[in-house]
């Protein structure tokens, strides 16, 4: 990919700010000031999923109506555009998070010479 169509899709990511940070917004003003029966429509979905992970609703909405999912999300959007990896080339040295400390390490300093690194994506339920 070139150089000005990575610039061009960064720049769709920030263009894509101020929509969602305003669909955050009205979210919010809806969740707090609506009547009850907008907002059981609204957050049906959310409500069944903070069920299944032992949060609140409440923490639910403040949660996806944050500037850090925000933030968050911008950057994963712009790493993704500048992530490249290719066939027979060292692997890209992407950031993880380790679920024991819940800190961020990268992929790279998890190889141990003589050893080969064994990426599992998958699901063990």
């Amino acid at each position: 990919m070139s150089d000005i169509v990575k610039k061009f899709r960064v720049g769709l990511v920030y263009a894509s700010v101020p929509p969602f940070f305003l669909f955050q917004t009205v979210y919010k003003l809806i969740y707090k000031y609506a009547p009850q029966s907008i907002v059981d429509l609204l957050t049906s979905k959310m409500k069944k999923d903070s069920d299944s992970i032992n949060i609140s609703l409440d923490e639910c909405v403040d949660f996806m109506t944050s500037f850090a999912l925000l933030k968050n999300s911008v950057k994963q959007d712009i790493k993704e555009i500048y992530r490249e990896a290719r066939l027979g080339k060292p692997a890209p040295d992407v950031q993880l998070v380790n679920l024991e400390g819940m800190e961020e390490v990268n992929l790279l300093s998890l190889n141990k010479p003589g050893r080969p690194l064994v990426l599992n994506f998958g699901s063990c339920t």
